[in-house]
């Protein structure tokens, strides 16, 4: 229908503006998946634009044979001085394969490919979608209305060419007091981070549009009075453009222990916007949760909350 026109128009569009030593590759799944267009780096921009139009709608939706699929597209010419992203767009639910799908997002996010998820229309696992983006390093998004999935389209490929570091990740080498809870992302884009078994936090790439903001959330049992360091986080990134590969920088992070309450100090106004928008992104998911379980009542009242809290924040 309207949105398979909108997508289809933003691939033609896409192909139109893609660089001489750019590479595309495009998937189509339903009950399976199928190339459409093979990966190529220049090539017959009217053959393949042909090919994008002559796409049909299908029926059922089998993620993960196109997410595979896309993903074998894309290691045919991925390497450490290559900048590469897929992007995964479905208006349904898969069935039966949600856990291979977050181990094929893992994967690509251990070789350094992101993965933009977008859903479409009403009927489609938003649980699922955002676990595939954190896994990789990518975002999750929404498309509303069919314009939208042009314009979201269009605002990914463009972001590709403003990588300035990617594969970033954060070892956060905490005290032995201290450990790390949770873990978000809240710019460009606001998404859990995921926080692997030996600590290491996936960060994703950055762009050169703007800063890339974490929020870490730390427990700290009873230490002694006294200024003590809390973490040292290790930060370490490739850089395509310098051809640098695993670049590392530290930093110290303390904190000064008192017997007493310490006089209140007003927080930076940046911090105290980072920290609302994450606690709005938690009550959101525990209303996901308490909708998927059934209780009706819970996820009402914590959406109320929300929108109490936005309207406090003046969002509303």
């Amino acid at each position: 229908g309207a949105r398979l026109e909108y997508v289809k128009a933003a691939a033609r569009e896409i192909i139109a503006g893609l660089q001489d030593d750019d590479a595309l590759a495009l998937v189509t799944f339903s009950d399976r998946a199928q190339v459409v267009l093979p990966s190529q780096v220049g090539g017959d921009r009217a053959a393949a634009k042909a090919r994008v139009s002559a796409i049909q709608v299908g029926g059922g939706t089998e993620i993960l044979q196109g997410l595979q699929a896309g993903l074998a597209q894309i290691r045919q010419r991925h390497s450490d001085s290559v900048t590469s992203h897929l992007i995964l767009l479905t208006d349904g639910h898969t069935y039966g394969d949600e856990q291979e799908c977050l181990a094929e997002a893992q994967q690509a996010g251990r070789e350094h490919i992101r993965i933009t998820t977008v859903g479409i229309g009403e009927d489609w696992n938003d649980t699922m979608l955002d676990g595939i983006a954190n896994h990789s390093g990518g975002i999750s998004t929404y498309a509303s209305t069919p314009a939208q999935v042009r314009t979201l389209l269009q605002e990914a490929v463009r972001g590709l060419g403003a990588v300035f570091a990617q594969g970033m990740r954060l070892l956060p080498h905490c005290a032995a007091n201290v450990r790390v809870e949770n873990a978000f992302c809240v710019t460009p884009a606001l998404r859990r981070l995921p926080v692997d078994a030996d600590g290491t936090i996936e960060l994703g790439a950055l762009e050169g549009a703007g800063p890339l903001t974490a929020v870490l959330e730390l427990s700290v049992r009873e230490t002694e009075v006294g200024e003590r360091s809390l973490l040292q986080p290790e930060l370490i990134a490739d850089v395509p453009m310098l051809e640098i590969k695993g670049y590392r920088m530290w930093r110290d992070v303390p904190c000064t222990f008192t017997p007493a309450e310490p006089p209140t100090v007003p927080a930076p106004l940046g911090l105290v916007s980072a920290l609302n928008r994450v606690t709005l992104y938690t009550m959101q998911e525990q209303a996901w949760v308490a909708l998927e379980r059934g209780d009706h009542v819970s996820a009402t009242d914590r959406l109320k909350m929300m929108s109490l809290r936005l309207h406090d924040l003046g969002a509303a």
